[in-house]
């Protein structure tokens, strides 16, 4: 009898651990907490849903910390996301800093209680998307040890014309916490825009010389380069001063245009510097970048093997003509030769670097580190 019931128990205690809820622990906030895992979702939309004591045990539990998530899940455009925490008395009316990433409309409560609002939560004709990934906002623990967090989050515009992967992401910092996205934002938006203007530059100065001196068609093409580069860098900063999600989409969007002709402009400069009669191979590549611009409106994961494919084309193509003209000791062939392998071997790095990051990590966009060695991998090509 005595194993039976302990076995009953066991069994008993089994059933309650898989269908109880997760529960994120809050002891202290050093370092800033990624609320990634663990949230509860529903489709729909139910104002009782916020309520602290509400019963969300049948509901799915999302991992939100993969873009991925959002879209490969049941999410229709609009729904709930309920986290369960239990706080320790230390952060008992504590404020801490919340930071919000997100690609559509939330309204954020706490233990039933409306605390941030972000957009206006709507259907496809009245949502109001708004990112507050560049804004500081605030959250204060009440004095209970359980305390819930939801989010009644649409994505209505972005889901249904398939603009970009749908989004959504939380985190608390300390206060103190002085290296938060914004501040890093607000970093990388400058930093950009310093880089776009240096760019612009380069053009202008190429553009004024070819203007006196026409022959030489360099000065033209460096030129052109260069305004694709200043435009494609000022991309981070743009997205810093607006917080409209469908903005980003566009702005993202020209840049996959930008991208792609910025190695035909690179291909068509050597061409141009080394004085190369256009060869099957130019046209290859011409024909190659064409159809990555007609990808980019068509379908972006055919976009994705058409600029690689132009990428790799372009490698190969640039290493002949800087071989062949060092061979041929054509003036300031090894200058450029050295500079065009240093420039080769970062974009082969950054984009190894993505390639495993798109892989497993499951990143559809650049991280800010990505965004760094791709800056100096223009920066090098440019000087």
């Amino acid at each position: 009898m005595t194993r039976r019931y302990i076995i009953t128990l066991l069994f008993s205690l089994a059933c309650l651990a898989a269908f109880a809820q997760p529960v994120i622990r809050i002891d202290s906030i050093k370092q800033a907490i990624q609320l990634d895992s663990d949230w509860m979702f529903h489709n729909g939309d139910n104002p009782a849903w916020a309520s602290p004591t509400f019963n969300d045990k049948g509901w799915d539990t999302m991992d939100i910390g993969s873009t991925r998530s959002l879209e490969y899940t049941h999410f229709k455009g609009i729904g709930w996301f309920r986290l369960h925490l239990k706080v320790s008395p230390s952060m008992f009316n504590q404020k801490v800093l919340l930071l919000v990433e997100e690609t559509g409309a939330s309204d954020i409560y706490l233990n039933g209680k409306l605390i941030k609002t972000f957009g206006k939560v709507g259907n496809i004709n009245t949502e109001v998307p708004y990112d507050p990934s560049n804004t500081i906002n605030y959250l204060t623990f009440s004095a209970d040890t359980m305390q819930v967090l939801a989010i009644r989050y649409s994505s209505f515009k972005i889901y249904k014309k398939g603009y970009m992967a749908t989004k959504l992401s939380v985190e608390l910092a300390n206060l103190n916490e002085s290296n938060t996205e914004p501040n890093k934002n607000l970093g990388t938006a400058f930093y950009s825009l310093f880089l776009s203007a240096i760019f612009l530059t380069v053009a202008i100065f190429h553009l004024l010389l070819f203007l006196y001196y026409r022959k030489v068609r360099t000065n033209l093409y460096y030129s052109l380069l260069a305004i694709l580069l200043s435009i494609f860098w000022l991309y981070p900063f743009l997205n810093y001063i607006s917080s409209n999600p469908l903005f980003y989409a566009i702005v993202n969007e020209a840049g996959l245009y930008i991208f792609a002709l910025s190695f035909f402009m690179i291909i068509l400069l050597l061409y141009e510097i080394f004085k190369k009669k256009y060869n099957w191979f130019f046209w290859t590549i011409t024909g190659l970048t064409l159809l990555t611009l007609i990808m980019a409106s068509l379908d972006l994961e055919l976009y994705k093997f058409a600029v690689i494919t132009l990428i790799c084309a372009s490698c190969i193509s640039g290493i002949i003509i800087v071989i062949r003209a060092v061979r041929q000791k054509q003036p300031g062939a090894w200058i450029i030769a050295s500079g065009f392998v240093i420039f080769l071997s970062l974009v082969v790095g950054t984009f190894t670097y993505m390639l495993l990051a798109s892989i497993f990590f499951h990143q559809n966009s650049f991280s800010a580190g990505t965004r760094g060695l791709t800056v100096f991998v223009m920066l090098v090509w440019a000087l």
